[in-house]
């Protein structure tokens, strides 16, 4: 039923104008830009669509010679149409997978098909049927002062706000699989989220003989808002109101709120000497809300020079040596991407008993809880051959230290975890970029550009030096990449029972047709100790290749992505292929194991898998490797205007078997990349489109 939940023709439509006006008032010099946009874009899966209104208004005043100031401002209204998808099996892409491909789309008399002995939705009743409904409203603002205090020294003052206004409707109807015993399910929440930031800067700047410097002082102050409500009902008295007032269970009503802070002082300094010798260092303070009481700000300096080898008088003789410069740069910067209370103790409602209302301590404070550091070190050379080519090659060491992660504790202390800064990562890696002018003639040009990159992430310290789980097979182990996979080793299958009583014990329930898994530790049975690191999302290497091509008035510009050596645990085959439940199963599983057709590859088909033959392991763990043409575009210029045609994930080269190799499920984390489980692909898009200048 994959083909019938798919919309291969979802068009996207866009409205663009764009007016602008110029004035003078008493001397004072007004240029403005009022462009407006409207936007509707159907999705791949029926049913699905985004609209969005959005205006905007630039203004630029030149109040004197020393003073100027800039306004702009945006709004949007955004309404989306959603379906669950990644990680859900109650999704329109995830049930189109899992109801058994014997189930017609529709019944005779009009109804949609449905599995008896299933929990499995029909994915077309889940597009069409279900309301998931979004519409928020933005606006962000700005308004920057500057002003030129004297002919070295400026000073800029700039306030930027960001509100945003979000409402979420969710409705199952009661003809629905989800919504039929309990008579309807709504939800609908309201979200508004106002974020501001200002920036102070003053900067001095002083040129002589051949001396250039620079100082840079910056005084920064944001604060984030949030309020939050959340109604939900049950037993409506039909599906045509689907407001939750009409609901008569009332399943929750509950309200939240949250705040941050974050205040930044921030001091630079650059000289160059000749324009050769390049030297910057700064110094940065920040302090954040979000922190323990003993550890809430810190200092993160960073440094850095370049040499231009190119201008001294021992290479100035190399005539197929345009440029040559070396650069170094080291620094550390600090991460507060965590909860805004995580560092206080905390208490939560909801402990009520009988009919009393009843608080409890919901969370552990932690006041030493402090930054995460990033500290960076870079190398790198950059030359260009015969004025044409441009090469960087770069080097790369970073170190994240005190990682801020949950540390386990015992249940006897009535809390799971407890966040602290423990652990230690690093990434390392080489980057290679070349760019240049492969032909420059009059009527032809034609400009390349190529990037690569390999990288090498481990795992270097956890607390107490124990590993944990993440995701579906993730694994977080010291000395490992962080983004492996752990799990069990598939050998084979079982042929007969010889083979059976040759093997390692693995339940009394094998049988032939089951899946023989390796006894790693030798001990003669196959338990959790015979799991190991099978896979890591971390690639080989990473690049991009683009070529651009004019000849006259036609311009062509490719674009082509690769990525080399990274798995993808591919959890969708394991519903899809596991024969252990009542899911429908891939066409796959035709040539599963029987007595009369022996498979090597697949095991038999049996109720509840008592083998456990769909455990993690080898068996769903899949080479992620692909080049995808990720973008073309041919256009045509006429006077200033021009006419394009645009196809963006044209074409993709890969043996992984799902949809979409460039995948992560858990995209929320970095503990548990690679993971593919039931994920929305990415559309293959064409577009055409006009430009016009008047």
């Amino acid at each position: 039923m994959q083909q019938e939940s798919q919309n291969s023709k979802a068009i996207i439509s866009t409205l663009v104008l764009h007016a602008m006006v110029l004035g003078a008032c008493y001397f004072i010099f007004i240029a403005g830009q009022i462009p407006t946009e409207t936007i509707e874009q159907g999705g791949i899966v029926i049913n699905t669509g985004y609209k969005r209104y959005s205006g905007r208004v630039n203004i630029d005043t030149k109040v004197s010679d020393k003073f100027n100031v800039g306004i702009s401002s945006s709004f949007s209204n955004a309404t989306s149409n959603r379906v669950n998808n990644d990680n859900n099996i109650y999704g329109v892409v995830s049930t189109s997978l899992l109801l058994g491909s014997h189930i017609p789309a529709y019944n005779p008399n009009g109804t949609y098909g449905r599995d008896p002995n299933a929990s499995i939705e029909n994915p077309l009743a889940n597009a069409f049927e279900v309301t998931n409904a979004i519409r928020n409203n933005r606006v962000l603002a700005n308004i920057g002062l500057d002003y030129q205090v004297s002919k070295n020294l400026t000073f800029r003052s700039q306030f930027s706000v960001d509100y945003l206004n979000f409402r979420e409707q969710f409705y199952i109807p009661s003809t629905h699989v989800q919504g039929a015993g309990v008579r309807g399910d709504g939800t609908e929440g309201y979200t508004q989220d106002l974020n501001w930031i200002n920036e102070n800067i003053l900067t001095y700047k002083k040129s002589w003989g051949q001396h250039d410097l620079a100082f840079t002082g910056v005084a920064s102050y944001q604060e984030s808002d949030f309020e939050s409500l959340l109604g939900q009902a049950q037993n409506f008295p039909g599906d045509q109101i689907r407001r939750i007032s009409a609901g008569s269970v009332r399943v929750q009503a509950s309200s939240s709120g949250s705040s941050w802070g974050l205040i930044g002082y921030i001091g630079r300094v650059n000289y160059a000497y000749k324009g050769r010798y390049l030297f910057s260092a700064s110094l940065r303070r920040d302090g954040s809300s979000r922190f323990g009481a003993n550890r809430r700000w810190g200092t993160f300096p960073s440094i850095s020079g370049a040499w231009r080898l190119k201008e001294e008088s021992f290479l100035s003789n190399v005539n197929f040596l345009s440029d040559l410069k070396i650069r170094a740069s080291y620094g550390i910067a600090g991460n507060a991407n965590i909860a805004d209370f995580a560092s206080l103790p905390l208490v939560g409602a909801g402990a009520n008993y009988i009919q009393g209302a009843g608080l409890a301590p919901s969370q552990l404070g932690n006041p030493n809880l402090g930054w995460e550091e990033a500290e960076q070190t870079d190398i790198a050379l950059e030359f260009q051959l015969f004025r044409k080519i441009n090469i960087i090659a770069e080097y790369y060491v970073k170190n994240t230290n005190n990682l801020l992660l949950a540390k386990p504790l015992v249940g006897a202390s009535g809390f799971t975890s407890v966040t602290e800064n423990i652990g230690k990562l690093q990434n390392k890696g080489v980057e290679i970029s070349i760019n240049g002018d492969l032909i420059r003639k009059k009527d032809f040009s034609w400009n390349t550009n190529f990037n690569i990159t390999f990288p090498d992430n481990k795992v270097v310290k956890l607390f107490n030096g124990v590993p944990f789980a993440s995701g579906f097979a993730s694994w977080v182990q010291e000395g490992e990449d962080l983004g492996s996979f752990r799990g069990f080793v598939m050998k084979g299958i079982f042929q007969n029972t010889a083979q059976i009583a040759a093997a390692p014990t693995h339940s009394s329930a094998t049988r032939p047709g089951d899946v023989e898994f390796e006894d790693l530790n030798k001990d003669g049975r196959i338990t959790s100790d015979d799991q190991r690191i099978i896979g890591s999302a971390v690639p080989d290497w990473f690049g991009g290749f683009t070529n651009d091509i004019t000849y006259k008035k036609f311009s062509l510009n490719v674009f082509f992505q690769f990525v080399q050596g990274n798995e993808i645990y591919n959890n969708t085959r394991s519903f899809g292929e596991g024969m252990n439940g009542v899911f429908g199963q891939a066409a796959t599983t035709w040539d599963r194991w029987t007595p009369s057709k022996p498979s090597t590859t697949t095991p038999r088909a049996v109720f509840g898998d008592p083998s456990n033959n769909r455990r993690v392991s080898t068996r769903w763990v899949e080479d992620g490797s692909f080049v995808r043409l990720k973008n073309i575009v041919l256009s045509y210029t006429v006077g200033k205007s021009r006419v394009f045609i645009q196809a963006e994930n044209l074409k993709t080269w890969t043996k992984y078997k799902g949809f979409d190799p460039e995948v992560s499920t858990f995209s929320i984390t970095n503990t548990a990349p690679g993971t593919d489980f039931l994920t929305y692909p990415q559309a293959r898009t064409f577009s055409f489109g006009v430009n016009v200048t008047l």
